[in-house]
């Protein structure tokens, strides 16, 4: 069956925007193949074993860079891409914690003036346009500071998918403001932040409780009136654990396909989830062409 996801990976073919994959796993080789096939990106493979004989046998091409560890590995990786010789990175072979520590690094990584976040996106039933999720892994406890981050990467991904003015929902327990409860301080907060146009065009109302950011008919009932309520494009969650956990529930008891990417550093970046499938990991590879 056919999904948003499709006419991505559609958009992005024939971009062949060059991937950097430090120890490659097996579990990522086909997908890489795939996307090779397709022309979203050309792969260059830096140390590992070697896997120019698989590349050879379907005849796509690949470059192959010998390192003998992960920490050169990922330090030649690094370079490549902080001197425009590649345009993105998926984490391979490489330690979870080194891969995003390294590439965050401020004199060796991808820095820029804002910080990484993590957002996970999906196309849900009825629903032609993609939706995303985030921050769903880096910031455990994010401040107002970081949020306004994690709003501003999501709406440079939400352009980047050919996107316009994004309608995001900053996500607490409640539609209401309560004092005692630090998730809807923030998200009111960032809301009259929109209302003052500081994301410029993005739309954020805030707090909103998932019910209401899913349906209008919620909203309305609980006297919420907001164009974001029942249409949004941008959950925002108050932590890391309700983004992993919400995008793995969707995953897991939904059954929908995510893809994910690392936003907010100079090139993007793709990272191994378990509830990112190899159909998610390809549209990853998408994504990332299109960022």
């Amino acid at each position: 069956m056919k999904d948003g996801f499709d006419s991505l990976i559609r958009k992005a073919s024939r971009m062949k925007k060059r991937l950097i994959v430090p120890m490659c796993i097996d579990d990522d080789l086909d997908m890489i193949i795939k996307a090779a096939g397709l022309g979203i990106v050309y792969p260059v493979f830096i140390g590992g074993r070697n896997i120019r004989r698989k590349f050879q046998e379907n005849c796509i091409p690949c470059e192959y860079i010998d390192a003998g560890s992960s920490e050169e590995s990922l330090a030649v990786a690094a370079d490549m891409l902080k001197n425009n010789k590649a345009d993105i990175i998926i984490q391979g072979g490489i330690d979870i914690s080194s891969f995003l520590s390294s590439l965050q690094d401020l004199k060796t990584g991808l820095h820029t003036h804002r910080r990484a976040s993590h957002a996970c996106v999906f196309f849900f039933p009825g629903r032609k346009t993609p939706v995303i999720i985030t921050d769903t892994f880096i910031h455990d406890h994010p401040t107002l500071l970081e949020k306004q981050i994690i709003v501003e990467n999501a709406t440079s991904l939400w352009k980047a998918l050919g996107r316009e003015i994004p309608k995001i929902a900053a996500l607490a327990v409640l539609e209401y403001v309560n004092p005692k409860i630090h998730s809807t301080l923030d998200s009111a907060i960032l809301s009259k932040m929109s209302e003052r146009r500081q994301f410029g065009e993005a739309m954020i109302e805030g707090p909103l409780d998932i019910d209401c950011a899913l349906s209008k008919i919620a909203a309305e009932r609980k006297g919420v009136k907001s164009p974001v309520a029942g249409d949004t494009d941008i959950y925002l969650v108050h932590d890391v654990e309700s983004g992993y956990l919400f995008a793995e529930h969707l995953v897991f008891i939904g059954g929908l396909v995510c893809s994910g990417l690392v936003l907010g550093m100079s090139k993007p970046a793709i990272i191994n989830l378990p509830f990112i499938c190899n159909k998610g990991l390809l549209a990853s590879m998408a994504l990332a062409s299109l960022v």
